[in-house]
């Protein structure tokens, strides 16, 4: 016989109340509606509605979503295309709740490989993607139309690239943390251009800059304004070769007229304010200048009447990028530019460090006494490696124009202090060497780190042409105070050494 258990009313109530919550408790918690496997799993195509809010509407894979499929947070961000293993894998389209879409490849869940991300200021980027970032190469469309087309490092503009501005202006060269940082060049539609260093977005350090109206600039910047020492050659004729301050002569300095005269004496803004020597028809006398005015008698009246330096206004989207315009002394016809620097500057010149050539820039900076110019920036700085069993040779080679300055270590073991033989320095001028190490003074060479891909240090050379007629005096040169930063050449090979 059956064993019948018989409730109470009051049982009987509560069993009901509890078989109620039972039957009721689907309702607060997630639910699925679709296609099951043999092992109750999901696996097909189904829905899938979170309590928390948003769902899951695509194909699974017993139990996981994986195919197409359409997620929808309850934020309002919305994914729609592939899945694998639970997770957004593949091609698809994921729209954020601000309204920025990214449609592209995935990861993991996270943007990967090659998508565009379309934000909802109206930016765009479309390239490589890394670690749901922007990493590698990309281009990037600013709200005020400006371009970015170049490297990303974790979203940020790093590495090598190319900025065009809203106004046509472009800058081309090294990038760090969405700014300029190294070697680049800045070209203005007006026909000037800045070509040097950059640091934190602004022309710092070492550069030149070429005026529309063939003037050219060379020497030292700081955060984008002519500062330090420095050259200005007038297209008319006539130079200025001195010290500069905020994008203004200031300090000493050679003013030479298209004329041939001369002021040697202080500089303030922008104008001779001193004390200095006059030199006209190859006479010298006494002078001195008060903001440009002469004050004093004398044959010859030289002041930089110029125009004040105006800046060039700095693009909207990367406010870090300036220049100046030239300033221009009042010249009537052509002469030779004179390039003999007077001793005061020569103290006064020798400081350069290897703080002057950013990281990662090959450059090579120097002082130097000859007529040659050398101040340009080089064309190629680089330097090569040829390994042996107990020592290395290193050579180094500097070309500026038509001169070419080469450096070789024959006993090279890494960092330290170097003593150069004569054969082992050379310069050279128009393919033909010129001048080699002096027996009598030493050259010196100072590595300071070599990592194998980048070498730097100092040097010092003290040079002679023994094939000259001149006396010794004109014979003897020196290459002094240079820095060097370079990276290795793995182009050419050694076929010249």
């Amino acid at each position: 016989m059956s064993h019948i258990t018989l409730f109470s009313k009051q049982r009987l109530s509560a069993a009901i109340l509890t078989f109620g919550i039972a039957f009721l408790s689907p309702v607060n918690a997630d639910t699925y509606d679709g296609d099951r496997d043999t092992n109750n799993r999901f696996h097909g195509k189904g829905t899938y509605t979170y309590l928390s809010g948003g769902s899951y509407d695509g194909k699974w894979v017993h139990g996981q979503k994986s195919g197409q499929g359409k997620r929808t947070w309850a934020d309002g961000t919305v994914y729609e295309g592939e899945w694998e293993n639970n997770t957004a894998q593949g091609k698809g389209i994921k729209t954020y709740n601000n309204g920025s879409q990214y449609s592209g490849h995935f990861i993991n869940g996270e943007r990967a490989k090659q998508g565009t991300m379309k934000w909802r200021n109206g930016e765009i980027y479309t390239g490589q993607w890394k670690n749901d970032q922007p990493n590698g190469e990309g281009t990037k469309t600013f709200t005020n139309g400006a371009t970015y087309t170049g490297q990303f490092i974790m979203g940020e503009q790093s590495g090598e690239g190319k900025y065009i501005y809203a106004d046509s202006n472009y800058y081309q060269g090294a990038w760090k943390n969405n700014a300029p940082q190294g070697l680049g060049t800045l070209t203005f539609v007006s026909g000037d251009k800045y070509k040097g260093n950059f640091s934190n977005g602004h022309p710092s350090g070492f550069g030149e800059f070429f005026y529309a109206n063939g003037d050219r600039y060379t020497g030292q910047w700081k955060n984008g304004k002519r500062t330090g020492k420095g050259r200005i050659k007038y297209q008319a004729g006539g130079s200025y070769e001195g010290y500069f301050n905020q994008g203004k002569k200031s300090g000493y300095g050679i003013l030479l007229t298209a004329l041939g005269d001369e002021f040697v004496g202080p500089f303030k803004n922008d104008m001779a304010h001193g004390k200095g020597t006059c030199k006209i028809h190859n006479r010298k006398s006494d002078c001195e200048y008060k903001f440009g005015q002469k004050i004093t008698p004398a044959t010859i009246q030289v002041a930089a009447a110029s125009k004040p330096a105006t800046p060039i206004a700095t693009p909207a989207t990367v406010s870090v990028i300036s220049a100046v315009i030239s300033t221009t002394p009042v010249v009537e016809a052509k002469s030779a530019f004179k390039k003999t620097i007077k001793k005061d500057i020569e103290k006064l010149s020798k400081s350069y460090s290897l703080a002057d050539i950013p990281r990662k820039t090959s450059n090579v900076l120097f002082n130097h006494d000859f007529k040659l110019d050398l101040m340009s920036l080089p064309e190629q700085a680089v330097w090569k490696k040829r390994s042996a069993l107990f020592s290395d040779t290193v050579r180094i080679e500097s070309k500026h124009g038509a001169v070419k300055i080469v450096i070789q270590l024959s006993n090279y073991r890494g960092p330290g202090v170097y003593t150069i033989d004569d054969s082992d320095v050379s310069v050279t001028y128009k393919g033909s060497t010129a001048y080699q190490a002096s027996e009598i003074k030493p050259s010196t060479i100072t590595v300071k780190s070599d990592d194998n891909q980048w070498i730097s240090g100092t040097f010092d050379l003290a040079l002679f042409n023994d094939k000259q007629t001149a006396p010794p005096s004109k014979a003897a040169h020196s290459i002094n105070n240079g820095v060097f930063r370079l990276s290795k050449d793995t182009q050419s090979g050694y076929r010249n050494w």
